[in-house]
């Protein structure tokens, strides 16, 4: 029987009983895109994490001198950018100027 896997999915006994059969397809349907998006999220999460404990390891290495970790990314991983390669290019570019020019000022690492 399919009313609990229905009730999980949140429709209701009524909507199961006396709904449209289509619908309990389209509740499966959206709780399998539920499930998919928690995936993303969960993995998204972890190369935050991930990339968050690489950018310490130079500063953790005693045999480095001036190891200072790398940047927090300035803006979220993902599908959401809405910037172009050429854009993303342009805005890394620019950031790697912003960089050497402090450091040529004395005002931080290169």
């Amino acid at each position: 029987m399919a009313l609990p896997s229905a009730i999980s999915f949140g429709m209701t006994v009524e909507q199961y009983w006396d709904g449209d059969p289509w619908l309990y397809a389209a509740f499966r349907e959206s709780q399998r895109q539920r499930d998919e998006r928690g995936e993303w999220e969960r993995w998204q999460m972890g190369l935050y994490v991930y990339n968050s404990i690489a950018s310490l390891v130079p500063a953790l290495n005693p045999f480095v001198k001036n190891a200072d970790p790398e940047p927090y990314p300035e803006e979220p991983y993902g599908i959401t950018s809405s910037r172009t390669p050429e854009e993303t290019a342009a805005h890394e570019e620019k950031a790697a100027h912003e960089k050497m020019a402090l450091w040529l000022m004395g005002h931080g690492p290169a």
